[in-house]
């Protein structure tokens, strides 16, 4: 028992180094131009030009928009704001303040997140979502749409211009990582996390947390070759099963849902259904036998931090639930759709958690 104990920290302190020089290396200031890219995609004006175009991204907060406005009019000068639908929703004095001031609004989807991988009715949920935000609250209809990450996929390109839209994208963005350096550092962090699960074998904690990492490696690196995100998802899929054999009751449940999860993603449905359905259709909530006891030891302190651990837990499932209801394909009407938006947002606002 000491020893699966140690392993699981030491995993978990490596595994924590190995996604910290990751993020360092994606987040890192590194100047790239993203000019010359899909022809499909608007990346820059005319080069013989003495003019340049002002766009700026608007997810979250809104006390620097005065600031910038104050700025632009003392040039003279005319911008264009893509703002996210969540953000507007909660902020329309701010947004018509800026099309009041005479400045282009652009579509920047829903919510804040890389659509490269959506299918085309997803990405279209977002940008009628959005678009129809703006239009209600300024009077006009965006035309311009600004990939969130500045990540694209033809299911989004196709969705943006089925919806009558120009899609468009910086040609200059300090922000960006050089991408031989990310590809570089891909290949890095997963040689580390091998060699770790080379050096303990068969330590749950490692398998799991290892199986995540996996996920971390596509996210951080999108652009990676598919010969790549084969073979994480390969590796990932062996870590589940390893811990499936295993007979960790503490992980199996988590396995057996993130393999359905990659036989849905792989086409494999009788497989994914198969794995669902060994699933417990429903789990007792031991949360308040457990606050009794710690009432009972004159613990209450605990038992409130019990209690609260629970909510969270299902506040968390509940704001997951509101986003798969938020999925054009299950709701009648962008009403509908818009609603469970709505909802997510208030809730998210309410209890404290992450606004998507």
């Amino acid at each position: 028992m000491k020893r699966n104990v140690k392993l699981a920290i030491v995993s978990n302190i490596c595994l924590a180094a190995v996604v910290f020089a990751v993020a360092c290396v994606c987040l890192y200031p590194v100047g790239v131009s993203t000019s010359g890219g899909s022809g499909r995609i608007l990346t820059e004006g005319d080069r013989g030009g003495a003019q340049i175009s002002l766009l700026l991204s608007v997810y979250e907060g809104e006390e620097y928009i005065p600031p910038i406005l104050d700025v632009l009019d003392e040039y003279g000068a005319k911008a264009t704001f893509f703002v996210g639908g969540s953000w507007a929703d909660g902020h329309a004095g701010a947004l018509r303040e800026i099309a009041s001031r005479g400045h282009e609004v652009g579509n920047f989807g829903y919510f804040e997140r890389d659509m490269s991988a959506l299918p085309q009715e997803k990405c279209e949920q977002e940008l009628r979502l959005c678009g129809a935000l703006v239009e209600a609250l300024t009077g006009a209809r965006p035309s311009l749409f600004l990939p969130p990450c500045g990540a694209y996929g033809d299911g989004l390109l196709d969705a943006a211009e089925a919806l009558g839209y120009t899609p468009v994208l910086w040609s200059k963005d300090a922000a960006c990582a050089d991408a031989a350096l990310v590809c570089e550092r891909a290949a890095e962090g997963e040689a580390a996390l091998t060699a770790l699960l080379h050096q303990y074998p068969g330590c749950a904690a490692l398998q799991w947390n290892g199986a995540s990492l996996y996920d971390v490696f596509q996210l951080f690196f999108p652009d990676s070759p598919e010969a790549s995100v084969l073979r994480w998802q390969e590796s990932k899929a062996q870590l589940l099963e390893a811990l499936r054999k295993s007979g960790s009751a503490a992980y199996w449940q988590g396995a057996t849902l993130g393999l359905a999860n990659l036989s849905i993603a792989a086409g494999e449905l009788e497989k994914a259904e198969a794995l669902l359905q060994e699933l417990p259709e429903q789990q007792w909530d031991p949360t308040l036998a457990w606050v009794h006891l710690h009432l009972a030891r004159k613990e209450p302190e605990a038992a409130r931090d019990r209690a609260q651990k629970r909510l969270y837990a299902l506040l968390s499932h509940s704001l997951s639930c509101l986003c798969i209801l938020a999925d054009g394909r299950l709701q009648p009407s962008q009403a509908m759709a818009l609603q469970a938006c709505r909802a997510y947002k208030a809730i998210a606002g309410a209890a404290g958690l992450p606004d998507m």
